[in-house]
This record gives structure tokens, C-alpha cells and sequence, in this order.
């Protein structure tokens, strides 16, 4: 267990806490913590992304004809792509 998992059983601090450590910030969560880094994939300017957002992926609703993104670890779906294009550097789900 972590120090920061400690601090938030024993209530020092609450949920949803943001803390930051040389790594980048620490999301605390109801039972875990989980160090966040960066999930964007980075903008080249030229119509597409280099690397992939991570953490995230995509799937195509049929019958709504549009694509979730979703979130890998909890399985939440998080956004609907209005333009039925795919979402950039996200991967696909199949």
C-alpha cells in the first residue's frame, strides 16, 4: 500500500484529491490511486496523430452509426463522435 492509499483510508484526504509528485499527478480514488499521465497523443498538423491515446479506445455503434470512445479500465463509455468519423489516435476495439 502506498502512502497516498494510506492517507485516504485514514481519511487525511478525500475523494477525488489531486496531488502532484515528480512523476506528474496522483487522481485519489475510492479505493485505489493511479498516477495520471498524459493520454493525448500529440497534434502533427497534418491531419492525423502521432502515438495513440492511451487508455482509451473506440467501437462502432451500428445502429446509432456513430463511434464511443471508451475508457480501457472501467469500461465507461466517455464521448460520441458527432461527425461519424473514427476518433483520432484512439485505437479501434473488434
Amino acid at each position: 500500500m502506498s502512502c497516498f492509499d494510506a492517507a485516504f483510508r485514514i481519511g487525511l484526504i478525500g475523494h477525488g484529491a489531486s496531488l502532484t509528485t515528480r512523476r506528474g499527478p496522483l487522481l485519489v480514488y475510492r479505493t485505489h490511486v493511479r498516477l495520471k499521465g498524459p493520454a493525448m497523443a500529440k497534434n502533427t498538423g497534418k491531419g492525423y496523430r502521432e502515438g495513440e491515446v492511451r487508455d482509451r479506445s473506440q467501437v462502432y455503434n451500428p445502429v446509432a452509426k456513430r463511434w464511443t470512445k471508451r475508457d480501457a479500465e472501467t469500461g465507461e463509455f466517455m464521448d460520441v463522435k458527432e461527425d461519424r468519423e473514427p476518433f483520432k489516435g484512439v485505437r479501434k476495439e473488434h
